[in-house]
């Protein structure tokens, strides 16, 4: 009698059928979980939970929304210009620290829904015909575009045009940009993710504007007691930032004749707290090195002779408004979570920055004394820093009304 042996029996799967099949069990697991957790911000964005939806049922004409305190430069002057037209709109702010709440506004309402989730379900039941904000990822996150509102508009509060994360501002209806050469960049990452063209309307800087009108009317502060060249490192955070080669960049500036003043981005001191607390303990031995923790960045910029960076929008802010060089570690930059990994053209800001100033490898920067002796005395990157300023930065001085424009006509400004 013949038995088979069932258990002796030995399935084969050769790898090219076990690679397609282990990738597509990936592939279902990845769309459930995307698909759950899509769901599980869909409930709780949705208006569960909140302590009054229906309040922002109220019909608005026009709505600003601000994540916070740091955002007062970019909003204040566009509040301040409304509320000199008498024109009504709704402040949003999600910080209650805010300084705008306490302004003496008679036509704009201004209120603080509470935390995050608070916030962006208030705004995710909100009826309004114009809603305008500086933060991306409408519709990517938990901020969620309302049916009841009309125009989603995003304003730019730096120069660099795709230095979002990904998917940034695919869901706005509406764009201020700085100026038109930002153009270009959003109209390319249209047409390769095939979506509908955004109005682009070029209106300014609000920032950089009231950057600017402090330089004019604000006495520069002194954080060194002697009169050395100063050194500004302000670096980006994560993973690609320059902060993560800090010890070999502060080493190298230390052994300069330099005043250096260290100022990471506001992130850092939420995420990268290991690292900052290493340049505190820098800093309690040389006295000639200082951290920069004051969330207001005049007198630090103010300060400063020459500005070492990576890839931060605030080398713009140095070079147009307090008209100093820049000089630009070549970090290994991973711009993958960027809207800049899509596009086909250079690199905005390294391309750019690097016209205007220097770039130097960061294991090079034991000749940083010889190229800030240099970069101080260039006349000619003085000029073209000068020539971009007035092709790239619209309306300067006046993007608060342009705005202002905008908002309360919709006609081109």
């Amino acid at each position: 009698m013949f038995t088979p042996a069932i258990s002796n029996i030995a399935l084969y799967i050769d790898p090219g059928t076990g690679s397609m099949l282990f990738a597509a069990l990936i592939g279902v697991f990845s769309t459930v979980l995307f698909f759950l957790r899509k769901l599980f911000m869909k409930l709780k964005y949705s208006g569960i939970g909140a302590k009054d939806p229906a309040q922002a049922k109220k019909a608005h004409d026009i709505v600003l929304f601000s994540e916070g305190r740091q955002y007062v430069k970019c909003f204040e002057g566009i509040v301040d210009e409304l509320e000199k037209r008498g024109v009504s709109a709704t402040y949003v702010t999600m910080d209650e620290n805010d300084a705008i709440l306490k302004k003496d506004l008679k036509h704009i309402e201004c209120i603080c829904p509470g935390n995050s989730v608070k916030t962006f379900t208030y705004l995710n039941n909100l009826s309004a015909e114009k809603l305008l904000s500086t933060t991306p990822g409408l519709d990517v996150y938990q901020w969620k575009r309302s049916p009841d509102v009309g125009e989603y508009i995003h304003f730019y509060h730096a120069m660099a045009p795709t230095g979002y994360r990904l998917f940034g501002l695919d869901f706005y209806d509406t764009v201020l940009t700085v100026g038109d050469y930002q153009d270009e960049y959003l109209r390319e990452l249209e047409d390769m993710r095939e979506i509908k063209n955004k109005k682009l309307v070029p209106v300014g800087c609000t920032y950089m504007d009231v950057l600017a009108e402090q330089i004019r009317n604000r006495k520069a502060e002194k954080i060194f007691d002697n009169d050395n060249k100063t050194i500004i490192w302000a670096p980006s955070w994560g993973a690609s930032s320059s902060l993560r080669n800090h010890k070999v960049i502060i080493e190298a500036l230390l052994r300069s004749s330099y005043n250096v003043i260290v100022r990471p981005h506001p992130q850092s001191f939420k995420v990268e707290t290991e690292i900052i607390d290493e340049i505190r303990k820098e800093k309690s031995s040389h006295e000639n090195l200082y951290l920069d923790e004051d969330p207001d960045n005049f007198r630090a910029l103010s300060t400063a002779d020459l500005l070492i960076s990576d890839f931060s929008s605030i080398t713009f802010d140095f070079m147009f408004c307090f008209g100093k060089p820049v000089i630009l570690t070549n970090t290994e930059y991973d711009l993958s979570p960027y809207d800049a990994y899509w596009s086909k053209k250079e690199h905005w800001l390294t391309k750019t920055v690097g016209e205007l100033g220097y770039r130097i490898d960061v294991d090079k920067l034991s000749e940083i004394g010889e190229l800030v002796d240099r970069l101080l005395k260039d006349e000619e990157k003085k000029r073209l820093r000068e020539e971009y300023k007035k092709r790239l930065w619209t309306n300067q001085g006046s993007s608060a009304a342009a705005i202002a424009d905008y908002l309360t006509s919709g006609k081109r400004v």
